[in-house]
């Protein structure tokens, strides 16, 4: 076997000195995938020579613009779409770059409908002109691909709405109603038509779209997103989400029941994602309290997504009781990855914020999550610039007591850590009763023959 890139039959080099009409013969010439005139089974065809293109374009975005009005229709469609792959982010005028996108609108059979938008959405100080936005609402709505029936969206549908041209031309909608609220006011009728979208890669496009309107018209944006959602297949996905997040804050009680059958579905994912949206809406929402409290008790994917959440904003002060709270039970779940995502809290503490949390601290060393996952609370004291010598102490003497009893995750690292942290927590204290405990930690240590406590001491001696 052997395996070699297919190269270009025409070098990049070569057509950087290409004039236009060399370049029309080259497209006639190479007009199949499949160059019949290679002699090289390694030499390829239109597509090879289409990248060639597009790198030109790229370097001279002007020339290509107009040569795309000297092509020919019969031309392989794969160099339109190389030029205007060239076309996007280059700094031509808005009048420019809408030309070349129209002349290939123009193609019989409108075959450039994945790349064709795109080139038009870096402008965000000019309004394109109606006849390109009624170009972008075609290709939104009509445009063929994706074929009905087309399964591709299984894989990943977020990745299938892009790669396709209806799905890029919702996204390009979305991109142009951020730029500029007048869009809105053009694309809400097609935006009615694009939530009855037959393929659900094309519809989570389309929840990016409705996130740009939430921004400015929140109660025509909820409406549409409901209909969005009458099929569970996008529920989920990142736009989606995305728009639970920020909607539910002025419109909860319509957004409510799509998060009530995210909660109870039977896909686990789609459960641990609506846990997530739930637990964040409990935070701010007094009415969406009941809901975050339902994920923590719940099911394993709703225990799992309300430990992400609460773990993530443990330190938003706004949020502190509910966190503190539900962290302190998912603490004691029986779940060892729910206990190890709410551990997670932990990690975002730096500086002094261990003296804000002791007390929570304190919940999780006595909790089975101390058992399995200690690394987060050891290495938040060893981070920590807050003088928390007891709580050293209490951490350490729980760790040797879990050791003594061959701690599932006792392990080297973990044990010189925490030598060092005892005798970090003897230096840093005057009380006697903390130093004696101190003491008798190292003792123990001494006993269990703990990795790191030579060298742990001869620091202290210095």
């Amino acid at each position: 076997m052997e395996a070699r890139i297919v190269e270009s039959p025409i070098a990049e080099n070569s057509a950087a000195h290409m004039t236009d009409s060399d370049w029309l013969s080259a497209m006639e010439r190479y007009y199949q995938e499949y160059s019949p005139y290679a002699r090289d089974a390694w030499v390829g065809g239109s597509v090879e020579l289409s990248r060639v293109l597009e790198s030109q374009a790229k370097q001279d975005p002007e020339r290509f613009a107009n040569l795309a009005h000297q092509m020919p229709d019969d031309v392989n469609p794969v160099y339109f779409g190389a030029i205007l792959r060239g076309l996007d982010g280059s700094d031509l005028s808005v009048d420019q770059v809408a030309q070349a996108c129209l002349r290939c609108h123009r193609l019989p059979g409108r075959p450039a409908g994945r790349w064709i938008i795109r080139p038009l959405v870096h402008f965000p100080d000019t309004v394109l002109p109606d006849e390109a936005l009624e170009m972008v609402a075609w290709y939104a709505t009509q445009d063929p691909d994706p074929h009905e029936g087309s399964t591709d969206y299984q894989v990943d549908l977020m990745m299938a709405g892009i790669n396709c041209a209806r799905g890029t031309a919702a996204d390009s909608i979305a991109r142009l109603i951020f730029q500029d609220r007048s869009y809105l006011e053009f694309f809400k009728p097609h935006l009615q038509v694009l939530v009855h979208d037959p393929s659900p890669a094309v519809r989570t496009m389309v929840a990016h779209a409705l996130l740009a309107a939430l921004r400015y018209d929140r109660d025509f944006a909820v409406e549409r997103f409901v209909e969005l959602c009458e099929d569970d297949q996008v529920l989920g996905t990142y736009f989606v989400n995305q728009f639970l997040r920020y909607g539910v804050h002025t419109h909860f009680d319509d957004l409510e029941p799509i998060l009530s059958r995210m909660l109870t579905s039977d896909d686990d994912g789609l459960a641990q994602a609506g846990a997530r949206q739930s637990c964040l809406a409990s935070l701010t929402i007094d009415e969406a309290l009941p809901l975050g409290r339902r994920c923590a008790s719940g099911p394993n994917p709703l225990r799992l997504g309300a430990a992400e959440v609460y773990a993530a904003n443990l330190k938003a002060s706004a949020l502190r009781a509910e966190c503190d709270a539900m962290l302190a039970q998912l603490f004691n779940d029986p779940d060892s990855e729910v206990r190890g995502k709410a551990a997670f809290c932990f990690r975002g503490l730096s500086g002094r914020d261990l003296d804000d949390y002791a007390d929570l601290a304190r919940h999780y060393i006595e909790s089975p999550a101390f058992t399995t996952h200690v690394n987060p609370l050891i290495t938040a004291l060893e981070e920590t610039s807050a003088n928390v010598p007891e709580l050293i102490v209490a951490a350490c003497e729980r760790f040797l007591d879990l050791a003594a009893g061959d701690m599932p995750n006792m392990n080297a690292i973990s044990a010189r850590n925490v030598a060092g942290l005892v005798v970090r927590a003897y230096s840093q204290t005057s009380a006697r009763q903390v130093k004696t405990r101190c003491l008798g930690l190292i003792d123990r240590m001494h006993v269990l023959g703990t990795y790191g406590l030579d060298r742990a001491m001869a620091d202290i001696d210095h």
